[in-house]
């Protein structure tokens, strides 16, 4: 199959989506750890080897450099160095006669109209969601495949059966649309360009099946469907934090609480198109975490930083975790340079909903408890109604996420308690949360 004296195996689902497929539009929901974006690196590579131009699409500009630097580069290595170049800056590998331009769907204006042989959409689940989505592929991408007649591949674990809000009210998901246009829920009537595959995480020979198994585990039944066997999920199926899980004390344990943290997920601008701010409080006992504290608002910049200085002083915790981007960043600075307490950069692993699946074993086994407080049903709201299938508010289930997988025991970092703390009294507080 291949030349130009390179050699690399693939596994047969691979083999199915890259190779043997005739159709144009190649749309693959998936399970988890499926293979699929190496997959995708292996057919890049060789296909540039015979001269092919081609687009990668990513779902966010931070993923493109450790993209090529895990697919890419360990099979590019066993070429001769001169025959290939990555550009850092532009992002774009040349190889022989082929390049690819790696793009962000963050910005789909840099993504230009030249003519492509093979697009990748990789992620597309996350890619193709929303109105953003829908202009993406339309306005964007859909036109530069009419001209040139490119191959399209369309990879991603399924975010959802329905459509955000923002974009169709009760219609069908632009990748389910995809989907079904391939085949999916159609097998009859699938259009003659597309074709659909779905593929579970078992499907992948070089998982451990084992492991897989201990995964599904910690997945609600529901969401399982999704993240390991690549279904679309309806809206009632999706659920991941149940109310029932969640139990409100008037006062604290008496015993001394072993941690205490507060976990933070920042947003820049005020504006109903933007983010929320957020910060949680959670305090560690020998045998339950206890929130003892939320707020959940759009600041400035200003504001947000005073914000979560007077929230820091008013829950006196031992470490902040602090989301490693976006106001985030200036946050840590700020925090390293004016505060003596210790702040820990989190860089986010995985999307939003992969992040919350991982830490509702926490509340499932009934061993998270909220202290009562004005803000508990807002807590409880958003993260019940958090859903990897709508565009519901997540900014809590950020800081959730965030702050159990800390005791999960993520490394994020190596930090000592701290012995003095300052603890404002009611009258100095800076509430207005």
């Amino acid at each position: 199959m291949l030349e130009n004296n390179i050699n690399f195996d693939i596994f047969e689902c691979q083999e199915q989506i890259f190779y043997n497929t005739s159709e144009r539009f190649v749309v693959v929901p998936k399970g988890r750890r499926l293979g699929a974006t190496q997959g995708a690196a292996l057919l890049c590579i060789d296909s540039l080897l015979d001269g092919k131009k081609i687009l990668w699409i990513e779902t966010i500009q931070n993923n493109i450099d450790k993209y090529y630097n895990r697919y890419f580069l360990p099979t590019l290595k066993k070429l001769d160095p001169a025959l290939y170049q990555y550009k850092v800056q532009a992002k774009e590998l040349t190889l022989g006669k082929g390049y690819i331009d790696f793009r962000s769907a963050e910005k789909p204006q840099n993504i230009e109209g030249f003519g492509y042989d093979i697009i990748i959409l990789n992620e597309a689940g996350i890619i193709l969601k929303g109105q953003k989505g829908r202009n993406l592929w339309f306005n964007t991408v859909y036109p530069m495949t009419i001209d040139y007649k490119a191959k399209v591949f369309f990879l991603g674990t399924p975010k959802g059966k329905r459509a955000k809000k923002d974009e169709h009210p009760n219609k069908m998901s632009l990748y389910y649309e995809l989907a079904f246009k391939g085949g999916y829920d159609n097998p009859d009537n699938k259009h003659p360009d597309w074709k659909c595959y779905r593929y579970t995480s078992y499907d992948n020979p070089l998982n451990n099946q084992d492991d897989i198994d201990e995964m599904a585990k910690d997945i609600p039944a529901s969401i399982r469907k999704q993240e390991i066997e690549g279904f679309f999920i309806d809206i009632g199926e999706s659920q991941i934090f149940h109310r029932e899980w969640f139990e409100v004390l008037m006062a604290k344990p008496k015993e001394t609480p072993q941690r205490r943290i507060i976990s933070i997920d920042t947003a820049f601008k005020v504006g109903t198109e933007n983010d929320d701010s957020a910060g949680i409080c959670i305090e560690k006992y020998s045998n339950m975490y206890l929130i003892t504290d939320c707020f959940c608002s759009k600041y400035e910049f200003n504001e947000l930083v005073a914000k979560s200085k007077g929230f820091q002083a008013n829950n006196a915790a031992d470490i902040v975790l602090i989301e490693d981007k976006a106001s985030g960043q200036s946050l840590i600075q700020m925090y390293k340079n004016m505060v003596d307490f210790p702040v820990v950069p989190v860089k986010p692993d995985g999307d939003k909903l992969s992040r919350a699946i991982a830490v509702t074993p926490f509340f499932e086994s009934k061993k998270v408890y909220l202290l009562f407080g004005w803000w508990n049903t807002m807590f409880i709201d958003q993260l019940c109604e958090f859903s990897g299938a709508l565009d519901t508010p997540d900014d809590i289930v950020d800081c959730v996420s965030q702050g159990f997988n800390y005791f999960k025991g993520f490394n994020y970092g190596e930090v000592k308690p701290v012995t003095t703390r300052k603890v404002l009294k009611q009258s100095e507080s800076v509430r207005g949360y």
